[in-house]
């Protein structure tokens, strides 16, 4: 994507969670200024889980710029949530287990959910 200074641009961000249900959010218009330091994000470069596929357990690895409360939940395609993390997280890198055994849960594809202060995101993970 190309974008040129002194333009206004609109954009619109339609968002499902694993339950199926959407939200869509809309600008007011953006103008950029200086188009030399935007970068089209692909994915979430400060989150990793390994393995993914994972069988037994899973490591979830996370940086933060600044100190914020982070909710951190797996969610299965039926919205359902299981809570793996709720807490004030300090700024730096971090990681938690997922151990699917102690959390009981089934075979199959899940969003791993993080809500914080600053930022929302969502990786897919698999359990075999």
């Amino acid at each position: 994507m190309t974008l040129s200074a002194g333009q206004t641009y609109y954009f619109s961000i339609k968002s499902e969670n694993g339950a199926g249900l959407m939200s869509v959010c809309n600008s007011n218009g953006v103008v950029v200024i200086d188009a030399s330091d935007i970068e089209e994000s692909k994915h979430n470069p400060l989150v990793t889980v390994f393995p993914n596929p994972f069988g037994d357990n899973a490591i979830v690895s996370f940086e933060l710029t600044c100190s914020q409360h982070i909710e951190i939940s797996l969610v299965d395609l039926l919205g359902r949530s299981i809570l793996l993390a709720d807490q004030m997280f300090a700024a730096g890198k971090h990681t938690i287990e997922i151990n699917s055994r102690s959390i009981s849960i089934s075979k199959g594809l899940y969003y791993l959910e993080f809500k914080g202060d600053e930022h929302s995101w969502v990786e897919k993970v698999v359990h075999y």
